[in-house]
């Protein structure tokens, strides 16, 4: 295994277990002690974990840059869009999100027609050659680092459209706090997103639970559909049958 594919993969495993010992990571991927306690340097330097004696803790899920971001969890990714992919149905106008989730569900649209709305580039290009999708991008100043459009004028942009069905990106969920955002403008573009829409689908995967964010989405009960790889722990009953995922 090369060196960045064993650090994204450590990284992944930090995700879901929250905490990895040297040890263990060394027997894993068959290399030394020495080798590992490099590997947690480097990426504590980038500001993905914390070093603790014997290992490292508290990986940042939403500082990680875009492209780290899209190789965590990707089985699980792809599994939700192609559930996700099942319930769009041909005629549909969808506005769709930002993130690595998302762009997994826009990969999986089945034959149109469809309208979408979106905000992100990267949604956009994986679009671009579909004749049968007629595709609106929505301006505004342009975010490099997340490859998106943000700011006023996209919100008011947004608010001039209006959809069938939101397919919306988490960067956390939790059962009490809802789906909450990192970024104060990631939260507003998605709440107006939610405006625009008759009904609302959310595609998070298991990395995303349990996690609070500053600034709120939207309770999990706004949400008609919620697809994801595992069952986010539930609040009451209701709110477990309205966020449950869908078997596909």
């Amino acid at each position: 295994m090369e060196i960045e594919e064993r650090r994204k993969a450590i990284l992944s495993i930090l995700v879901d277990a929250g905490h990895v010992r040297v040890r263990d990571l060394g027997r894993r991927f068959a290399v030394s002690d020495d080798t590992i306690r490099r590997d947690l340097e480097v990426l504590s330097g980038q500001g993905f974990l914390q070093k603790t004696h014997g290992g490292a803790v508290s990986l940042d899920v939403p500082s990680i840059r875009r492209e780290v971001r899209g190789h965590i969890a990707g089985d699980a990714k792809a599994k939700i869009g192609e559930m996700a992919a099942e319930h769009l149905t041909p005629g549909a106008t969808l506005v769709i999100d930002a993130g690595q989730t998302t762009l997994e569900v826009a990969r999986r649209l089945p034959p149109g027609p469809f309208t979408v709305i979106t905000l992100s580039l990267d949604v956009a290009l994986a679009l671009s050659h579909r004749k049968d999708i007629r595709l609106i991008v929505v301006g505004g100043e342009w975010n490099a680092e997340q490859r998106l459009f943000r700011g006023a004028a996209t919100i008011e942009t947004i608010g001039s459209y209006r959809a069938t069905l939101a397919v919306m990106g988490a960067c956390a969920v939790d059962p009490v706090f809802g789906v909450t955002a990192s970024e104060e403008w990631d939260g507003a573009a998605k709440r107006a997103m939610m405006r625009i829409s008759e009904r609302r689908m959310l595609v998070a995967d298991h990395t995303k639970f349990g996690r609070r964010e500053p600034f709120f989405v939207a309770a999990l009960e706004e949400f008609d559909l919620f697809m994801s790889d595992q069952e986010t722990p539930p609040k009451n009953a209701s709110a477990t049958r309205s966020a449950e995922p869908l078997a596909g």
